[in-house]
Parts: C-alpha cells; sequence; structure tokens
C-alpha cells in the first residue's frame, strides 16, 4: 500500500473504503495526498540539491489476480527503482535513497517473477552473487557472477522502509532491507508521523563503514558445489574446503584475517571504518591451488590485480564514499608432482641396516629413529613407510602434491649419531643443487610447468668413526 501523508495531520491514516463504488473517491483521495506531500517536500528542501521522485504501487495483481492477500509486491516495486524504471534515472553525484512506505511484508519469493529479499537487496550494491539482471530477464537467483554489460550496475543506494501500523512481519521485512543496505526504518501511526519520518530518512547521513566479503570458485567452472572453495569444515555441504585439503585459506586486510562460513559459502570481513584511499586484499589459496584472477562488484572508482609468484594475488581497491565491496577470486588447480625418496648409508648396497626410516618398523631390518625428517616449505613434513622403506609427501604413498614452478627445496635431517653428505635426484627437474647446514642438509630443484615424478635419495654417513 502506497501512503502519502498530508502534513499537519496528526491522525491515524487510514483511506477511504476499498468498495469498488467509492474508486472515484478513493482516487480522488490519494492524489490529494499526493500532491499536498509534493507541496510540502518542494517547499522544505528547496535549494537544498535535493531530489524526490514520488511512486507509487499497487501490483498484488501481478502475483494473485485481483489481490485481496495481505502480501504485497514490494520486490517488485523495489526492483523497478533499482532499475531506475520511469523515474529518470538517478541524479548523477546524488547520495541514492528509497523511502518506502508501506502496510504489509513482501511476497518473498514473489510467486511469478522468483525475486527474493536477498537479491533485492544484493542489487542496492552493485549486485554481485544474486545480482539483478538486465531488464530483458526476470532471473534474480544465480549460482555465481555473470557478466554485465558496462553500465548495467546500480550505484550504491540505501532503503529506508516507513512502516504504517504495527504488523510484525511488515516490520520484519522492512528492518531487513534497512540493515542489509544500510539504510534505517522507521515506524509510524499518523500523517504527521510520516512526514517525520521522511525528515528523518533523507537528513540521515551516509554510512562511516564499508563491507567487504566474497568467494573463492575455481576458474572457468560453475562455481557451485565442489567448485565452490571455503575454510571448513562444512558438514553435509558439497564445498571444497581447505580443511579437507589439509590445507589453510585466508583472506587478509591489514593484518585483519577474513571470516568464512559454510552456508553461502562466503568470506567476509564485516563492517570496517571507512576512510578515503586505496584498500589492498590479498588472498592465499589452499595449497593444491593458485590465484588467477577476480572478479569485483561495488562501490569504488578503480582496481587493479597482481598475481604473485607463490600462488597468493591482491586485488586494490581505490574508494573515495563508503559502499560494499564483493571480491570473487578465481583459483586453478597447481601442476602436481609426485614426490618420493630414500635414505641410505653412504657407500653400502642401502639394503637392511643401510636403509634409515623414522619407524618404529616391528619385524623389518631398517634402521629407525622419530628424529629423521624430510621437509618442504609448501607442503610440511613428509610421511614415511616400512615397506620399502621410503618418505613420501601427500597423504598417501603415490599421491600427487602440489608445488608450482620455480624453485623448490628439500631439507633432510638425520637421525642423531649420523650426518648428511650427498644426494642423487631424479625425475622432471630442470636445474638441481645441494647444500648442507650442520648434519642436516637441502636439495633445491627447479620445477617447470610440466609436473612428473621426482625421487631424492639422501646419503649419509656415521658422525664419528
Amino acid at each position: 500500500m502506497g501512503v502519502w501523508a498530508h502534513k499537519g495531520v496528526n491522525q491515524p491514516i487510514e483511506a477511504p473504503s476499498a468498495d469498488p463504488a467509492q474508486a472515484q473517491t478513493i482516487n480522488q483521495w490519494e492524489t490529494e495526498q499526493h500532491a499536498e506531500l509534493t507541496k510540502y517536500l518542494r517547499t522544505r528542501f528547496k535549494n537544498t540539491g535535493k531530489t524526490f521522485v514520488l511512486k507509487g504501487w499497487e501490483t498484488d495483481w501481478i502475483l494473485v489476480y485481483g489481490g485481496g492477500d495481505a502480501p504485497e509486491s514490494t520486490l517488485t516495486a523495489l526492483v523497478n527503482t533499482l532499475r531506475e524504471e520511469g523515474l529518470g534515472g538517478w541524479r548523477d553525484g546524488a547520495a541514492k535513497s528509497i523511502i518506502h512506505i508501506t502496510d504489509a511484508p513482501p511476497h518473498d519469493p514473489e510467486v511469478q517473477t522468483g525475486y527474493t529479499a536477498i537479491s533485492v537487496t544484493s542489487h542496492a550494491y552493485a549486485p554481485y552473487v544474486e545480482q539483478l539482471p538486465l531488464p530483458a530477464s526476470n532471473s534474480l537467483t544465480t549460482a555465481g557472477p555473470q557478466p554485465v554489460p558496462a553500465g548495467a550496475l546500480t550505484p550504491s543506494v540505501r532503503i529506508f522502509p516507513i512502516v504504517v501500523g504495527d504488523d510484525p512481519a511488515t516490520l520484519e521485512s522492512s528492518t531487513f532491507f534497512a540493515t542489509r543496505t544500510k539504510g534505517r526504518v522507521f515506524t509510524a501511526d499518523t500523517a504527521q508521523e510520516v512526514v517525520e519520518a521522511i525528515l528523518d530518512a533523507v537528513t540521515t547521513p551516509p554510512a562511516s563503514t564499508f563491507r567487504v566479503h566474497g568467494t573463492v570458485g575455481i576458474s572457468g567452472s560453475d562455481m557451485k558445489g565442489a567448485n565452490r572453495l571455503t575454510r571448513g569444515p562444512c558438514a553435509g555441504q558439497p564445498f571444497m574446503t581447505a580443511t579437507a585439503l589439509n590445507s589453510t585459506i585466508d583472506v587478509d586486510f591489514n593484518g585483519t584475517k577474513a571470516t568464512w562460513d559454510c552456508t553461502a559459502p562466503e568470506y567476509s570481513f564485516g563492517e570496517l571504518p571507512f576512510t578515503p584511499g586505496t584498500k589492498t586484499f590479498t588472498f592465499d589459496p589452499p595449497g593444491p591451488y593458485k590465484c588467477e584472477w577476480y572478479v569485483l562488484y561495488g562501490t569504488r572508482d578503480s582496481e587493479s590485480f597482481t598475481a604473485n609468484p607463490d600462488g597468493t594475488c591482491s586485488v586494490t581497491v581505490g574508494m573515495s564514499k563508503p559502499g560494499e565491496l564483493f571480491v570473487w577470486f578465481l583459483v586453478k588447480p597447481i601442476a602436481l608432482y609426485k614426490v618420493t625418496g630414500a635414505v641410505g648409508l653412504f657407500g653400502s648396497d642401502m639394503t637392511g641396516a643401510n636403509r634409515f626410516t623414522r619407524g618404529p618398523c616391528p619385524g623389518t631390518p631398517f634402521n629407525t629413529s622419530s628424529a629423521i625428517n624430510v621437509t618442504q616449505a609448501d607442503l610440511g613434513a613428509a610421511r614415511w613407510d616400512c615397506a620399502a622403506p621410503s618418505f613420501y609427501f601427500g597423504d598417501t604413498l603415490g599421491q600427487g602434491v602440489p608445488l608450482g614452478t620455480g624453485t623448490r627445496s628439500f631439507t633432510f635431517t638425520p637421525p642423531p649419531g649420523y650426518r648428511c653428505n650427498w644426494y642423487s635426484a631424479y625425475g622432471t627437474k630442470t636445474s638441481e643443487s645441494f647444500s648442507t647446514s650442520g648434519n642436516s642438509c637441502t636439495i633445491t630443484l627447479g620445477l617447470s610447468a610440466n609436473p612428473g615424478d621426482i625421487f631424492l635419495w639422501y646419503y649419509v654417513q656415521p658422525t664419528s668413526p
């Protein structure tokens, strides 16, 4: 129900009877109210630079022929306003606000359009996951970002609902609209209170905070299910989680780490204090992936992207005014190598007691120690077995692990009483080198974009005869 407030009338708002016989009376009443409100706004805000567009809608017939049920087509009304349909467009540089006067909750979702309160309010901050399409389409429910032509996105808009009456469902939905768009909800029982609420709405200063959130998907995929990544664990969800990959995932802003959820799934920084300038968000993907690209929606003046050799990436955004940012980070699997190796006594036949492993390995002749180890900065500590015996990286023997390209070093810590004195390296590599430090040693390999198998031998000698 659109309610036009008559300045100075301090009495409950009540339209004439909806009896069709009184249609002319109703129309005349609404016209008079509209005219009085227009006159008041023009007088009160003359020469203030504010622009008002007054529009009423009774669109419930779209959903239920003939209307009659309490919920209204609020979502369609908001979509039409956000798209500027029939409004002449937002004034350049204006602080954009929608004052929504209502006495009934919306249909959520709307049956014929499919609009939801979440998808519509998302568009108020320049659409992202559930973005509004161009007018040719009615679908507001998408699983991921979709290409939108330049200029098709509406700038940041705040929604200020004015609730007439005390219906709990209307107050709840209106509070949602206001909270999601950094607006404010007002209540009014009389025409005078409606006018006062409008005055408060149009004088509410813009938010002094900004919100940043986003999600992670595999580049080139449909961004659904296992093609969406989050921290986890996410029991019962199909998403790929960093915990399941024995890895970590992070988005950092000025030393603050984002929080993650399993619902969208997405990361979020919540509300951050706003100051004009550039803001950089650094993404550290889980081990088997590298950051390849990004998609950015929201209030910004400039943007840039940096992909780092270690697989991380950064998005830098220039902002002159507060708003909301939604940042998609797109990842790509890193080339996987199968890395295994063994440790043997230098100059021996490398069998039986001349082979070393972590152990314990009961019933075997191998030399075992709990102190023996091989580590790699990206992969952590190797695992060991008693069969070959050998060490390997990954959860299981023979599993491929992500190493990327460039140089990678593997450091060996021998058991007590031994020192590492030499090595052998076999497999797919472009270069190799060897160094020692105390009793430990390091093999450094150059890796290309063509993954394969790598086998490393570490040779030890007793530290004393």
